[in-house]
């Protein structure tokens, strides 16, 4: 794929910085911060957050 057809999809390159960092945002969300939520002690959470 071309720069020319990426661009052409988003407008511009600053948007398709904001989608990129826009989409790694919900992937964090997803599959770091959201599993975190569910356990019940601190450090639990914290073991969840930082290991993979």
């Amino acid at each position: 794929m071309s720069k020319s057809v990426l661009f052409g999809h988003f407008g511009s390159k600053e948007e398709l910085q904001l989608a990129t960092v826009e989409e790694a945002d919900a992937l964090f969300a997803t599959q770091v911060i959201e599993p975190a939520t569910t356990a019940s002690t601190a450090p639990e959470r914290l073991h969840l957050l930082v290991d993979p």
